[in-house]
């Protein structure tokens, strides 16, 4: 069960990526369907490591800054889910 909005929902352990401590990287998220950011972003995003806000997700940068909390790190292209 994980908490999400503040409603637990059921999510099978195979769809989740545990990990020991949190990532140093941004992450890349598929585009949910009821997804509330601009449809110009295209079919994935990135989250910022640091502050979690979501930003656009232009071709192969190795790094981004972060608009929200200006912090810069590494975009996660290396993560299994992309592997």
């Amino acid at each position: 069960m994980l908490d999400v909005h503040k409603r637990m929902v059921n999510v099978p352990l195979a769809l989740l990526q545990v990990a020991s401590r949190p990532t140093t990287a941004w992450s890349i998220v598929p585009r949910p369907p009821n997804c509330r950011a601009p449809t110009s972003w295209g079919p994935r995003y990135a989250v910022c490591p640091n502050c979690q806000a979501r930003s656009p997700l232009s071709k192969g940068p190795v790094s981004m800054k972060c608009g929200a909390c200006h912090g810069v790190f590494e975009v996660g292209w290396g993560d299994s889910y992309y592997s």
